[in-house]
């Protein structure tokens, strides 16, 4: 459960860099940075592109995260299901470092080739994600559903990655 622990403080560190880095450079001519240049984590992927990866109908994306991650679902008006989902979470190179880097005895972190510059899987507990760098660009994408296995939530999320860096 540890692990658990630290990826959210990662989280919550990359999201208060962003937010400081964002502010002390809005009134600069300086580069952006990556939350900047990918603003919108919905943008980088499509219903249609969500829900042909995952074999499933999507109807709804909920924003998350200070705008940080986009979740794609079923929205079922009676609540009465939990189903398939893609989420997508825009990540500082600082945070991708320090995920990849990550030793801990729950999670498994097994590096992915020819996918962005850096990639890898982080495998726990709570299922699987995968994590790519490009350029100065960097983002996990999840698939969860509660008949997925831990190859058909990687081939998933390689596929959605592979739509991601397509738009970057």
């Amino acid at each position: 459960m540890h692990w658990r622990r630290v990826f959210a403080a990662m989280i919550c560190c990359a999201s208060l860099a962003a937010a400081c880095e964002t502010a002390s450079t809005s009134g600069s001519a300086g580069p952006a940075s990556a939350s900047v240049a990918l603003a919108d984590p919905c943008s980088l992927l499509t219903f249609a592109q969500v829900g042909s990866a995952i074999s499933f109908t999507v109807n709804s994306q909920i924003v998350s995260d200070g705008g940080r991650t986009c979740t794609w679902t079923y929205a079922d008006p009676n609540n009465m299901v939990a189903f398939n989902t893609a989420r997508l979470t825009l990540l500082d190179l600082a945070t991708f470092a320090a995920m990849r880097d990550a030793v801990d005895g729950g999670v498994t972190i097994t590096s992915v080739g020819s996918l962005g510059d850096a990639a890898f899987y982080s495998a726990g507990a709570q299922g699987t994600s995968l994590s790519v760098e490009k350029g100065s660009r960097a983002f996990t994408v999840s698939v969860l559903g509660s008949a997925y296995t831990t190859v058909q939530s990687e081939t998933d999320e390689r596929t959605l990655a592979g739509y991601v860096l397509a738009r970057l």
